[in-house]
């Protein structure tokens, strides 16, 4: 039997450092994740923790370091920034996504009644309230089986209780696969114990 610290971890950055215009938000960050492992990033408003996801997410370029990740189609992005197109329905913006992420066969309308969305995913994204529009989101994690990291940026933010619930479960069944997730949040998700990475100007 292998031991878990004998297997390589998803992620390995050694050395990160992310600067916004000139001025650094953090230097020489080290940070392991492995398979079934739930990680959140911490520390105050402006920090750097939505644009240390962006880099492992491979939006934007590290300014230095040392990044190890799984291939790009492993990962699932949620930021609090969605990045839908508002006038196309909820249905049409979670095809499109399938479509540029290679999703086969993908049901989407399941992944709406998940998310308890289903009567919305005619309607215009940006006519939908913001829980709507998070839910929304999140049904990509339901429709990319074979990812195996989740980067969820303030995943809960515009949720009702019943929906956090779902999101907890939703994340305790993924690591329990072998996935992973790294996350930001300033509220508390129940039922989740997260290891906790600081974050420090």
């Amino acid at each position: 039997m292998v031991s878990a610290s004998a297997v390589p971890p998803l992620i390995e950055v050694s050395g990160l450092s992310i600067t916004r215009g000139i001025r650094p938000l953090f230097e020489d960050l080290d940070l392991q994740l492995h398979a079934g492992e739930i990680v959140q990033v911490c520390g105050p408003n402006g920090c750097g923790k939505t644009s240390l996801l962006e880099v492992l997410a491979g939006l934007r370029p590290p300014d230095s370091g040392a990044l190890r990740l799984p291939p790009l189609t492993a990962s699932i992005w949620v930021g609090h920034r969605h990045g839908f197109a508002p006038e196309l329905p909820a249905a049409d913006n979670l095809a499109l996504w399938c479509a540029l992420h290679a999703v086969p066969q993908p049901d989407i309308e399941g992944a709406l009644r998940f998310w308890q969305v289903p009567r919305a995913r005619r309607r215009a994204l940006g006519a939908l309230s913001a829980g709507q529009q998070q839910r929304t989101a999140l049904a990509t994690t339901e429709l990319k089986k074979d990812a195996r990291l989740w980067l969820l940026d303030e995943p809960i933010a515009a949720l009702d209780t019943e929906a956090v619930q779902r999101l907890s479960g939703r994340i305790q069944a993924f690591c329990a696969r072998g996935g992973a997730v790294l996350l930001t949040t300033h509220q508390p998700i129940q039922g989740l114990t997260p290891r906790r990475v600081e974050l420090r100007p």
